[in-house]
């Protein structure tokens, strides 16, 4: 199927209008669609349309295409071409398979001129992709510009909240590896995500016997980013109900002096709690180890209730504050739709009507187009407490508790309001912000 045609409400955590192309009897997800196909106006680069997301083979005779659609905005919509072709008669393919085999057209054979063929290899979050060569001879040729095959390394295609930041980001990047040609056989790869992409093309000059790889998905990772999420095996379906350890290593390139931070997004292993002890848990759980400094931080165990208060860790040098995420359905942080109507926000409150303690929450609120919002804040009961002097926080406050807010998705927007806390504000309420008009 190829995309010829693409206008869809775009938002980046694809809530309003998407398209979702499935594959197989079982519609495993390959991508989901809420973008455009090209600019209509001031479009961002984000919302357009990548070319690699613009054609799609599948493995099998089914695709699935779901279209679902709120009551907010209309757009144009979208217009997608397809064709059944015999099994065999083109390369390249999508795939959710858990384990497989990718060779050239042809194989054993030689394969032959003018070839183009992608396999997109995408196994469950959780997982990374084991990719293995056992045969290989492409006809060499000086950088490989005539005849090669390229790994492709797709970062997670997610949408997830920074640990530090409340601001949303995308993972759809990709990162080409050197293409491969000659008769070496080539080290056997491992990705950094859940996704990879093989691209072999060849000229209309020398052919060769091609190449043949096995490729399997392998839970845990290395993770080289500066940012990135990490989720359990199959996420967020249940992970396997087998004997398993799966390590996760966060190893930023370039950054040999950089704290990292972690915010725990979703967590269920069956009831949980956190150990002090530091010994192993009886059953599933989740280990934070700094090793640096070869100690456990956090240990996560499944079988036993969580402590009421939340859990804070105390800031030093290499780690930093744990930060508690009560998550959207505890109304901490998300995604609001703004309508005419006025709506109230207010942060996760305790039993005695208190907000909790730790809490890092971001909320995105978005109106219709070409509208603007306007933010009453009528309350603000703060802790009545400052930080001392000259010292601040990771965002450069000098207040503990502190509310901010800004004009768009805080990684590309200007400031509305900062510092805003009882201290700050005192007896200003109520205060009046409008954002610009978008």
């Amino acid at each position: 199927m190829t995309v010829t045609d693409m206008d869809i409400e775009y938002n980046l955590s694809c809530e309003s209008d998407v398209l979702i192309v499935g594959e197989g009897p079982e519609n495993d997800v390959i991508h989901r669609y809420c973008n455009r196909e090209r600019r209509f106006g001031n479009e961002s680069e984000v919302e357009l349309l990548k070319e690699r997301f613009k054609v799609i083979k599948s493995r099998s005779r089914y695709l699935t295409l779901t279209w679902k659609t709120d009551d907010t905005e209309e757009h144009r919509g979208w217009r997608i071409d397809y064709e059944f072709i015999p099994e065999g008669a083109e390369c390249g393919f999508s795939t959710h398979a858990m384990s497989g085999v990718v060779h050239s057209p042809k194989w054993p054979e030689d394969y032959g001129n003018d070839e183009e063929c992608i396999w997109d290899i995408q196994v469950p979050l959780g997982y990374h992709v084991h990719l293995q060569f056992t045969h290989f001879d492409i006809a060499p040729s000086e950088d490989c510009a005539k005849d090669s095959l390229t790994v492709i390394s797709q970062e997670h295609s997610s949408r997830a909240e920074a640990p530090i930041g409340d601001y949303f980001f995308l993972f759809e990047d990709e990162e080409a590896h050197a293409p491969l040609c000659g008769i070496t056989l080539p080290k056997s790869f491992r990705s950094e995500s859940n996704r990879i992409r093989l691209n072999f093309t060849s000229d209309e000059s020398t052919t060769a016997a091609g190449f043949r790889a096995e490729w399997k998905a392998e839970c845990g990772a290395v993770f080289r980013l500066t940012r990135g999420v990490i989720s359990s095996p199959n996420y967020p379906d249940h992970y396997p109900n087998v004997n398993q350890r799966c390590d996760y290593m966060i190893a930023a390139e370039n950054e040999p002096n950089a704290v990292i931070a972690l915010k725990l997004l979703d967590f269920d292993l069956s009831d949980s709690k956190m150990d002090y002890s530091r010994s192993p848990c009886a059953s599933d759980y989740l280990e934070v180890r700094d090793v640096n400094n070869n100690r456990v931080v956090m240990t996560y165990c499944g079988g036993d209730p969580m402590d009421e208060e939340p859990i804070a860790i105390k800031r030093d040098n290499l780690i930093p504050p744990l930060e508690t995420y009560l998550g959207e359905k505890s109304g901490c942080g998300g995604t609001l739709k703004a309508t005419g109507d006025w709506k109230t926000l207010e942060p996760p409150l305790d039993d005695k009507g208190e907000y909790i303690h730790n809490l890092h929450c971001g909320w995105n609120i978005i109106g219709p187009e070409k509208t603007m919002l306007e933010i009453h804040i009528t309350k603000l009961d703060t802790e009545n407490l400052s930080a001392p002097p000259g010292v601040t926080d990771a965002l450069g406050s000098r207040c503990v508790d502190v509310l901010t807010i800004y004009d768009g998705y805080k990684s590309f927007s200007p400031i509305l309001a900062s510092d805003l806390c009882e201290d700050t504000v005192g007896a200003k309420l109520p205060l009046v912000y409008h954002t610009s008009h978008r």
